[in-house]
């Protein structure tokens, strides 16, 4: 990851981080924390598709990460799998598929066509809003919410708020990452969900 002299981000910087206790698929690829735009900006962590040394981009890690929540979800009459924009996209259409659940996506606005409703968030650095298809979601639908990250719990409970006005009940949202100084798990644990698990606790 580097940033130019007029503050572009380019390419892609990784090393390893923490123990996760589920081998060294998911060990060794790990992100970097990293600052953004400067070192005084906002700390993300990122992963992605198709950008070398990724959690998603080995095989072997793609498959232990959804495993282990289709392992923990199996049993919880999950009927909906709702993944957020956009790497929650990659990790929910698969934990849905295992079990046997419709996906829903939720998406950024002006992204879906048709009559959709939104839930409006505040993030680190502005505000956002989550999309949703009127009628993707049915009144007693078991949610499941999949994104690839947790910081501040902004995201997530924004889309506990849109499955539940559409009459889900949500089971407990489900992330590849955390990042626990953000305290984003207090705060999703707030909207009355069930909480939140990642590749971590659910094991």
């Amino acid at each position: 990851m580097a940033l130019d002299d007029q503050g572009n981000l380019h390419g892609w910087g990784w090393n390893k981080f923490g123990q996760v206790g589920v081998g060294n698929n998911l060990d060794q690829n790990r992100p970097q924390l990293v600052k953004f735009p400067n070192d005084e900006g906002i700390s993300v962590k990122i992963i992605a598709v198709g950008a070398e040394h990724t959690a998603a981009v080995s095989e072997d890690a793609l498959e232990d990460s959804i495993d282990i929540f289709v392992e923990r979800f199996k049993d919880k009459k999950i009927t909906v799998v709702a993944g957020i924009e956009a790497r929650g996209f990659i990790f929910g259409s698969s934990i849905a598929l295992a079990l046997g659940a419709k996906f829903v996506p939720l998406r950024k606005p002006k992204k879906l066509l048709g009559e959709v409703i939104f839930e409006e968030y505040v993030l680190e650095y502005g505000t956002d809003r989550l999309e949703m298809h009127v009628g993707a979601v049915q009144e007693g639908d078991r949610a499941l919410v999949v994104d690839d990250l947790i910081t501040t719990g902004g995201t997530l409970c924004a889309a506990i708020k849109l499955l539940e006005r559409a009459g889900a009940e949500v089971v407990e949202c489900a992330c590849i990452i955390e990042i626990p100084e953000l305290k984003g798990r207090a705060t999703v644990d707030g909207e009355d969900a069930a909480g939140v698990q990642d590749v971590d606790g659910a094991i």
